[in-house]
């Protein structure tokens, strides 16, 4: 008998859903005067719609009732406050809503619970009260109405608004999704997850921090009638499978999307096929053995109903470039004998493929409109992307520094490249590290973006301008801290690249400390995002410029890659310009990294990849001698003494210092500093420094200690 109803629910609400893209034409609906399916919604605050203007028709029990239309009967069930055990403040099972619940004897019931037991009273992380009294809820439903079929929710998030966002919260908060899990496994009943789809959609939430807005609610209702109907929109891949993709090749290869509950889908390419189920939730995921590189394959993505078929797709090797807007610069905008090899590379139609997520509205000194605070809320800032083949015409558009990498890459390599490019200018680090990683080990980045003093103070202000249209603090911006992760890498899928080409730096340079602690989170973050713990990051180091403190934050990220396993850095002062930070010579800056990735991602350690490292500084005799790495055939870019050396002594005053370049090292010594302690070189934010090696690769800015050589006086 139960499931024969449930077959029949099933069947209407499906039924139901698939005429609801014929509502806009319907001025007129017949009544239904069947007999209704009657569906109770029991939960807390969420549930009610606490802080919504009209609770009645904005909550999301009264939006799923516009979903599932006159053969359901929806009610509101929701009570303020309540948790689901006895004894730790208001308990449902007590309340008179409860006790309307069981009179009403749904059909369905549909139980949100949980929130307000996260700080309860009385408990400890062991105590088996919370599983205890869920059952209970249960048996009372089921006794109310034994056909009944119940769905548990997953809790909705908890965000960084909330004012008691503690670890301890944030601790108790995830023991309780698991034992919301394991009382629906032992039950045997099905789970909607409301954490997930709201889980990157902070701005759908009201001030507090925990309440969704309108646009919240509506986004819980949706998520549940597609639980309950089982209705995800059929066959659907993420939106970077395309025509013309690029798939990384010599790994395996895991695909994954939504379809039907209960489906099969089936992967064919090259011969090879791969299945998957489709899991209750929606979700599946299949795995290819290895693809050797090649061009001009078809993938196919099926299920018994649809079949997508994605054509003139290369196996090769993909990088994701990403940062602010020197990553973005268009090859277009570099100088013309750069712009004009970088296109005639273009017409020769390599096999090279672009994927180019370009942002909605940058975000330049203006207010947003209302429809654009909206989008950002919702997570759509990127313009839906295609992979396109390289010609002059997408070439011209693209990352001038990606295209240079892929160039000089493709004419060692000799296998598809694809570049997936989502720089934002102005964008700064803390936008593109997530959630999760900054809820553990950074979460003094999180709170208000437009007070936090960790945030550039220029950050903060364009933020605050072009949101000056909005009276939400929940409102989010591309700037604030998870956004460009939520926005710019979830949607990719996990899709499996090869490395990451990064180029970023610029909106955090006023403060070398936090930047230092805060980039291996966005690295181990990534890493864990694409499972891939050694993922290769090439980054480059700031240019030359007149701006505040740009010095130490090159000294900086010199040192990163002394810290960070499998990343590495380029120079580009020496292509630096006093008033621009965009400089318009980017050739040089993708060949460099390239050069880096041919020796450390595919094994050319014959290539010289790095300009002079320093390595030690000595004293003896009242000279220091400066050692380096990677120091062959050391000498300047312009046949002039080295330029930019200084000294400094105890009191810690820096004095420009004459060099001589000895073999591969450089001996220096000023009488202004009898006893120096340390030395720098390149140190002001724009600067004329000139040294190199034999390679012609420029030498980075460094500050380090001296030592005195042993046995000297």
């Amino acid at each position: 008998m139960m499931t024969k109803l449930l077959t029949t629910l099933l069947m209407m609400i499906t039924t139901l859903s698939a005429s609801a893209g014929q509502r806009a034409v319907r001025d007129k609906r017949l009544p239904y005067d069947g007999p209704r399916i009657k569906v109770a919604c029991v939960g807390n605050s969420v549930t009610y719609g606490y802080g919504l203007d009209r609770p009645a028709t904005e909550a999301y029990p009264a939006l799923l009732q516009k979903m599932l239309r006159d053969s359901f009967h929806v009610r509101n069930f929701g009570h303020n406050g309540a948790t689901l055990m006895h004894g730790s403040g208001t308990t449902y099972r007590l309340t008179d809503e409860c006790r309307r619940a069981l009179d009403f004897k749904p059909d369905i019931v549909v139980i949100d619970l949980g929130l307000n037991d996260a700080d309860p009273i009385g408990w400890t992380p062991d105590d088996t009260a919370f599983d205890r009294d869920y059952h209970e809820l249960i048996r009372a439903f089921r006794s109310a109405n034994p056909q009944c079929r119940i769905w548990l929710c997953l809790m909705t998030p908890i965000t960084d608004r909330y004012p008691d966002y503690t670890p301890r919260l944030r601790h108790r908060y995830a023991m309780i999704q698991a034992k919301i899990t394991d009382v629906a496994r032992r039950e045997g009943l099905p789970l909607i997850d409301l954490h997930q789809p709201l889980r990157h959609r902070t701005g759908m939430f009201l001030a507090d921090g925990i309440h969704p807005d309108s646009q919240g609610a509506y986004l819980i209702a949706n998520t549940i009638h597609n639980a309950l109907s089982g209705h995800y929109g059929g066959l659907r891949m993420p939106p970077i499978y395309t025509h013309n993709m690029v798939l990384q090749r010599d790994r395996p290869l895991t695909i994954s999307g939504t379809a039907t509950p209960g489906d099969t889908v089936t992967l064919r390419i090259a011969g090879q096929t791969s299945t998957a189920p489709v899991a209750p939730t929606g979700h599946w995921s299949a795995t290819l053995n290895p693809l050797t590189a090649d061009t001009g394959l078809t993938l196919e993505v099926s299920t018994p109903q649809t079949t997508l078929r994605y054509t003139n797709v290369a196996v090769g090797d993909v990088w994701l470039c990403s940062g602010q807007s020197n990553m973005a610069f268009p090859t277009d905008s570099t100088v013309p004998a750069e712009r004009d090899a970088l296109l005639a590379f273009a017409a020769a139609r390599p096999a090279l493929r672009f994927f180019l997520m370009e942002p909605t509205r940058i975000p330049f000194p203006e207010v947003w409109d209302e429809r654009m605070l909206h989008d950002l809320n919702d997570l759509e800032y990127f313009h839906p992307a295609l992979w396109m083949s390289c010609d002059k015409s997408t070439a011209a558009r693209f990352s001038a520094i990606a295209t240079a990498f892929a160039r000089r890459l493709q004419d060692t390599i000799h296998v598809p490249i694809g570049l997936i490019l989502n720089a934002v200018d102005g964008s700064p680090l803390e936008a593109w590290i997530d959630r999760e990683t900054l809820e553990e080990k950074g979460p003094d980045m999180l709170g208000n973006p437009r007070t936090n003093p960790l945030i550039h103070p220029w950050v903060r202000q364009r933020a605050a301008l072009n949101l000056q249209g909005t009276p939400s603090p929940m409102q989010r911006h591309p700037y604030d801290p998870t956004y460009l992760f939520d926005s710019g890498l979830l949607p990719l899928g996990h899709f499996p690249v090869r490395g990451v080409l990064w180029y970023q730096g610029e909106s955090n340079a006023h403060d070398t400390a936090t930047y230092a602690r805060f980039f291996p989170l966005l690295v181990e973050g990534w890493r864990r995002y694409f499972s891939t713990p050694t993922l290769p990051f090439f980054f480059v180091q700031l240019s030359a410029t007149e701006k505040p403190n740009w010095g130490p934050f090159r000294d900086m990220q010199r040192r990163l890659p002394d810290r960070i396993p499998s990343c590495y850095m380029a120079v580009s002062s020496d292509r630096g310009d006093s008033i621009d930070i965009h400089f318009p010579r980017k050739m040089d800056i993708g060949e460099r990294l390239a050069g880096l990735a041919l020796r450390h991602s595919y094994g050319h350690t014959d290539l010289i990849t790095d300009g002079p490292l320093i390595a030690r500084a000595v004293l003896r005799d009242g000279a220091v001698t400066l050692h380096f790495h990677s120091s062959a055939g050391l000498r300047t870019s312009d046949g002039h003494p080295v330029r930019t050396l200084e000294l400094a002594g105890d009191d810690g005053q820096f004095h420009p210092a004459e060099a001589e370049i000895i073999g591969e090292t450089i001996r220096i010594h000023t009488s202004l500093v009898p006893r120096p302690r340390r030395v720098r070189y390149a140190w002001a934010s724009f600067n004329r420094a000139n040294l190199t090696n034999g390679a012609g690769l420029p030498a980075s800015t460094f500050a380090i200690e001296i030592e005195a050589e042993e046995g000297a006086q």
